[in-house]
């Protein structure tokens, strides 16, 4: 099943998450106020809404393998951490 938010539902939602505490991220406890211009209250409620059920989940458990596979990319070596990527200056082309 596949969702998707109208502009009032991106809108209503971006307006809670910017006035959410944490939005910041640097630990300050005042809210942060985002101006609501064209945004429905009745969008911003149903939005409200999802994330209190959403904050209501438990969190999601980390795979019991998490740590083991970490640590085995840690051990690997450093040119296997991702794509090759070529020299990045072309010594053959001048540069202006």
């Amino acid at each position: 099943m596949s969702f998707q938010l109208s502009d009032d539902d991106r809108r209503a939602l971006d307006l809670l998450l910017d006035r959410s505490p944490t939005a910041s991220g640097n630990g300050n406890s005042h809210a942060l106020f985002a101006a609501a211009d064209g945004v429905p209250q009745e969008r911003i409620r149903g939005v409200e809404k999802i994330l209190q059920v959403l904050e209501m989940m438990p969190p999601a458990e980390p795979p019991v393998d998490l740590l083991a596979r970490t640590l085995q990319r840690l051990d690997e070596p450093a040119g296997s951490l991702g794509p090759e990527i070529g020299p990045l200056i072309d010594a053959q082309r001048p540069i202006m």
